[in-house]
């Protein structure tokens, strides 16, 4: 039996060669050159035809990326920042005057202190003699319910004059702090001090137990009118419509705050009266994304995929806004144009 030694040999390698040409590649092959071989023939030698074969594999996978993966971005966000006057570049309209009022009870925060004080009067004297005659300061009265009162001079009696008595009145003070010195007239109707000598008295009054109380603080009324103000600005801003397509911008609103007590005065509660007037201006979201497009920049072989226009600040004279947009680069509309510009 007889062995043979030679291998078959494997098929021809082709090659390619691969050109890129404008975002594509124009692949061909080369043929074959024909060689006419005088050398006498030798031993054939193994070819390793599978790293031949996966060297091909590889050459075609690259060739893959690259086409796939063009010099230009497959898509773009951009956003810009722009800012659109009232009413030049925005269809705007002022809305009518929206007005109402609340009136709220609330208690007070204020304490105030009363120190107890003297009720005071007059005492007068009547002299039935001839001669005159001084009651000393200081000198002490008892009424007819117990209250004693104190002079707070000398009394000087003029003689008497007949028909008519000599008389004086002089100030005088409870002895006793508080309400208890309060006494009416006549409460001191009796003779006292000295020969042919009576007294009595006047009203005494201003006489006050010490005591603490309630009252009105300054911030009770600021308070009030201020959460008042905010929820009646909250519901005039509500009511302020201007249709389905339209934005309000809410204008400063006014207001005026009555109260029942001023700041200081003792009360275990004060009444607080807000009367608040609101407007506002309203613009076009339609007319706002319209001038948002204006902004807008699609290069050649770009479609726009997405917008969005985000109202960032707010002024009555005009609109801030992010304007975000996305592009898409368009192969088919690229590969289109290439095709007529190959036709023509």
């Amino acid at each position: 039996m007889i062995e043979n030694d030679v291998q078959p040999e494997v098929g021809e390698l082709e090659t390619y060669h691969i050109y890129p040409m404008q975002g594509r590649f124009f692949i061909t092959r080369e043929e074959p050159e024909t060689v006419v071989d005088s050398t006498p023939p030798v031993k054939a030698q193994p070819r390793d035809h599978h790293g031949a074969i996966m060297m091909l594999i590889t050459s075609f996978v690259m060739a893959l990326f690259v086409i796939l993966t063009p010099n230009t971005p497959i898509t773009q966000q951009i956003t810009l920042v722009h800012s659109f006057a009232i009413p030049k570049d925005i269809q705007s309209f002022t809305l009518p005057s929206a007005s109402r009022t609340q009136i709220r009870t609330i208690p007070t925060t204020g304490r105030g202190h009363q120190d107890a004080t003297y009720a005071r009067g007059t005492i007068t004297f009547y002299n039935g003699l001839f001669t005159g005659q001084t009651i000393a300061q200081g000198t002490i009265l008892t009424g007819a319910d117990g209250v004693q009162v104190v002079t707070d001079q000398d009394a000087l009696l003029p003689a008497a004059n007949p028909p008519l008595f000599g008389q004086v009145s002089v100030p005088a003070h409870a002895l006793h702090v508080g309400i208890k010195g309060n006494i009416p007239s006549y409460a001191v109707d009796d003779p006292c001090c000295a020969t042919s000598v009576k007294v009595v008295n006047r009203d005494f009054t201003g006489g006050r137990d010490a005591r603490n109380f309630p009252v009105v603080a300054r911030k009770d009324i600021e308070g009030g009118a201020l959460s008042l103000a905010q929820s009646l600005y909250g519901q005039e801003q509500k009511a302020l419509h201007a249709g389905p397509d339209a934005t309000v911008i809410p204008l400063p609103c006014s207001s005026t705050v009555t109260s029942n007590h001023h700041a200081g005065e003792e009360a275990a509660t004060v009444k607080v009266m807000v009367a608040a007037t609101c407007s506002g201006i309203a613009y076009s979201r339609t007319s706002l994304q319209e001038k948002a497009r204006e902004l807008l920049h699609i290069p050649t072989d770009y479609r726009m995929t997405s917008l969005s226009v985000h109202v960032v600040r707010t002024t009555p004279t005009s609109v801030l806004v992010a304007i975000k947009y996305t592009m898409l680069y368009d192969f088919t509309e690229r590969n289109r144009t290439e095709r007529n510009e190959q036709i023509y």
